[in-house]
């Protein structure tokens, strides 16, 4: 059972490793369309261009503290024919696969990732009114503060009449489509100041989940090389179709399994130098005089849940008693139903006692986000952003807990930011990314790219939009609202 374990978490956090969390500089630059509601649905009010097309968008990586990559970069991975091999620290064994090794600390663990495709989606602006519609497939994996005992380096080297506990935990994976319908617009007024509010509502499309929950601390003892002692456990788990599916070595199916309803709500206060644009309000905001000077935003998103009905199942392994494992069974075993037949049997004395039912909810990764930007220049701006995880449910795939400090440039058709971030008070990136026209590019982890180095986190991410000021009917610098004779892009205001 132990070797199990370990071949299972080498092999989950290998793909959490090769799988991003907030992909800073695709949400926080006043040009960034739809993407800038992801983490706020009321950052659209006020916006510097009358609609934005996003043809497509994407984004991913991870951020993880129980294994790491050695001496290696991005370029090295993507162009790696050799496969990953665990770090064995002996020359001799060493091939030009990559190296893989898991931490030996006593941190508290996470392994948190996440993926997204933004597929054609739009927002518009009228008056003061901002409108919204995407559809957006995301995947989200995570599981946080997991005990130090649960290292590879403890279980791995766990002897006969050693005692290993296990707190309780919860988290999981939720592969889904979303979409998303959003409205915003100023709630309150005064002559320097508005505060606007956003909300998203969403359809949601489940295509596969995973959860675990240990409700209890569990303690494991080794009795013999074979057999693993389990005090009381109260654990409850599930899946959809594709888990089995890929245990039995067949191809995905990317169906709905099923689906949902998900809101995200916001608040954004804008602070002005020269007034707050009104009904007098006739010229372009593409003037530096019209621009905020400080923009504070909080939102609650991703609130929702994806119930699924069709080819899933629920189990829960409970028991008082004192359960023994014979690990040389679990290692025959070679589908994900034979695990859950061979687990009932040794803790409940019964094949199919576990089964508890053929449906189970999903929570989204629900999040608060607090954001602060200031103006410190014509196009300069400095964002910090902070996002926290909340959870809902132990049905639920953890977020993680960013803090991000983002100084960057901006025009209509020519932008860069670099975003120097903290995750999970533990993962310290500093970032990068460009915006040329319509596209796009960067990565929360730019350092990883280059050098040799350990590489436990990153991401990379892309966005193709169009919108008046980057297909050139913008505001140069100095305009005042014209050109060529004719009004650019921005909005007016009645």
């Amino acid at each position: 059972m132990k070797n199990v374990i370990l071949s299972a978490l080498a092999l989950a956090v290998i793909c959490i490793t090769s799988v991003a969390q907030e992909h800073i500089g695709l949400g926080t630059g006043n040009y960034s369309g739809v993407n800038r509601l992801y983490l706020n649905p009321a950052s659209n009010v006020y916006s510097p261009v009358t609609w934005d097309l996003t043809i497509v968008g994407f984004g991913v990586g991870a951020y993880n503290n129980y294994a790491f990559f050695e001496n290696t970069n991005y370029f090295h991975i993507i162009a790696n024919e050799d496969g990953f091999q665990k770090d064995i620290h002996t020359e001799a064994n060493q091939t030009n696969a990559i190296q893989y090794d898991f931490y030996d600390d006593d941190k508290k663990k996470f392994a948190v990732g996440n993926a997204h495709v933004t597929f054609p989606s739009i927002m518009l602006q009228h008056n003061q009114h901002a409108f919204g519609f995407y559809v957006r497939t995301r995947s989200q994996v995570g599981f946080n503060k997991l005990n130090p005992d649960v290292g590879y380096h403890n279980l791995d080297e766990l002897a006969t009449a050693d005692v290993l506990a296990i707190d309780k935990f919860s988290g999981g994976l939720l592969n889904w489509t979303e979409i998303g319908f959003n409205y915003a617009a100023p709630l309150l007024e005064s002559s320097n100041d508005v505060i606007s509010a956003g909300v998203t509502l969403k359809y949601n499309l489940g295509h596969d989940a995973v959860f675990a929950a240990n409700r209890q601390d569990v303690v494991v003892s080794e009795i013999d090389d074979n057999e693993i002692e389990i005090s009381a456990i109260d654990l409850s788990y599930g899946y959809t179709g594709n888990l089995e599916r890929l245990s039995n070595n067949e191809d995905y199916d990317a169906r709905i399994y099923g689906n949902g309803l998900g809101v995200d709500l916001g608040a954004t206060w804008l602070i002005f130098d020269n007034g707050v644009p009104n009904e007098n309000f006739k010229k372009s905001r593409c003037n530096p005089a019209d621009k905020y000077r400080w923009k504070f935003g909080a939102a609650l998103v991703d609130i929702g849940y994806i119930k699924f009905k069709d080819n899933a199942q629920k189990l829960q392994i409970k028991s008082d008693a004192i359960t023994l494992i014979n690990d040389s069974i679990y290692e025959q075993l070679e589908s994900i139903e034979g695990f859950d037949r061979q687990a009932s049997l040794d803790a409940l004395g019964q094949s199919f006692a576990s089964v508890n039912s053929d449906k189970f909810t999903m929570l989204t990764p629900a999040a608060l986000t607090l954001t602060a930007d200031r103006r410190i220049g014509n196009n300069f701006y400095i964002n910090a952003l902070v996002v926290r995880n909340i959870k809902l449910s132990s049905q639920q795939p953890a977020r993680a807990n960013l803090i991000a400090l983002t100084p960057r440039f901006e025009t209509g058709a020519l932008g860069f930011a670099i975003p120097i971030s903290v995750v999970n008070e533990q993962s310290f990136n500093i970032g990068a990314s460009i915006n040329i026209g319509p596209l796009t590019i960067g990565s929360d982890g730019i350092t990883n790219f280059f050098g040799n180095k350990t590489i436990d986190d990153g991401s990379v991410y892309a966005a193709l939009h169009i919108n008046p000021s980057n297909l050139g009917f913008g505001c140069p610098a100095g305009s005042k609202g014209k050109r060529g004779g004719r009004r650019d892009g921005c909005p007016t205001f009645k």
